[in-house]
């Protein structure tokens, strides 16, 4: 099975609700949206931004940016390249920051969605291997630690009705120029 058809079967059975077959129809609590990419919404030509992962629930929109990273990872919230040490040879890779690329995906989400919707979007990388450096729970945490994540941060108070629910999922499966829904 390939890496992304993996994280998509990862995130299914982390959301399946046993007693509810009818899982994917609009009274649902929420709406995942993988590999989600955006035509530039601030006028760049040519440019996309990808976003991993976008779950719409009733308390609030997550932007995830997963990372599969095997081996020890280094970063800090606010600097620069991360580093994941991996093998035997303890071999050294630097990457972006994961927090600071998500941010990016964030104040996209923000726009394609309306400047109203900017306090509900909650960004969060989520390691898939469980091995997050920080461990603060804020902007970095593990894949088995996502659901609590989700259920204990609220942007929305009272929770949208059905109406708004379903018309930000609409927005986004509007803007997206390549999604698979789940």
């Amino acid at each position: 099975m390939k890496l992304f058809q993996k994280i998509i079967h990862f995130f299914r059975r982390l959301f399946r609700k046993k007693d509810n077959p009818k899982q994917n129809k609009p009274e649902n609590e929420q709406r995942i949206f993988h590999h989600v990419i955006f035509k530039d919404p601030f006028g760049i030509p040519n440019l996309t931004h990808e976003i991993d992962r976008i779950i719409v629930r009733r308390n609030g929109v997550f932007c995830i940016e997963d990372k599969t990273w095997k081996g020890k990872v280094y970063g800090f919230e606010d600097d620069g390249p991360w580093r994941q040490v991996f093998g035997e040879k303890h071999t050294i890779r630097s990457h972006p920051s994961p927090i600071l690329q998500n941010d990016t995906h964030k104040k996209v989400l923000e726009e394609i969605l309306d400047k109203r919707t900017e306090n509900y979007v909650i960004p969060v990388v989520v390691m898939t291997e469980n091995n997050s450096p920080l461990h603060n729970g804020k902007k970095v945490i593990n894949a088995q630690d996502l659901k609590q994540f989700m259920d204990t941060h609220s942007s929305v108070n009272p929770p949208w009705n059905d109406e708004q629910f379903l018309a930000i999922c609409s927005r986004i499966e509007k803007a997206d120029c390549s999604a698979t829904i789940t």
